[in-house]
């Protein structure tokens, strides 16, 4: 079995928790099951920003005539526009894990990490155990209980950024 001074679940505002820890020499242990980042890089804040960015350029071009401006039209295509976004996205979540995976005092464990014992996870099949253990696990789309709801065709933000 690993042991740890800390274990942060979660890489998304954990990972300020665990940068600083492993700054001060601390043994450090980061536990994620999704890509690196948490939800606002991935499924929430900076996607939908991009993907509004494009949106408020639409808009400018949209009234670009009152401003004196002839513009002669546009089309917007939104495959491109949340591709765009994706692979913004998805680069700075590589490049976090490789920032995470060099880290001298650091170890990524990839996986769902579940309690086990005091102070021990397991993630996959590794046993890993800590004398310090934050829980960041971010958020999670929550759907409601409405009746008839689950035969309805509907998107959260996890689906609805990558569309």
């Amino acid at each position: 079995m690993e042991r740890f001074d800390v274990i942060v679940i979660g890489a998304g505002s954990g990972l300020n928790i665990s940068s600083v820890a492993s700054s001060r020499g601390l043994k450090t242990a980061v536990v994620e099951k999704g890509p690196m980042g948490g939800t606002c890089l991935n499924r929430g804040c900076i996607p939908s920003k991009i993907i509004i960015h494009s949106a408020d350029v639409a808009e400018i071009i949209n009234n670009a005539k009152s401003l004196g401006i002839n513009s002669r039209g546009y089309t917007v295509d939104f495959k491109k526009v949340t591709e765009r976004a994706s692979k913004i996205v998805d680069k700075d979540s590589r490049d976090i894990e490789k920032g995470i995976r060099s880290d001298k005092n650091t170890v990524l464990f990839n996986g769902e990490g579940k309690f086990v014992d005091y102070k021990t996870l397991k993630v996959g099949n590794k046993t890993i155990k800590g004398d310090k253990i934050i829980i960041a696990a971010g958020t999670r789309p929550s759907i409601p209980p409405i009746e008839g709801f689950n035969k309805v065709n509907y998107k959260t933000s996890d689906e609805a950024l990558r569309l």
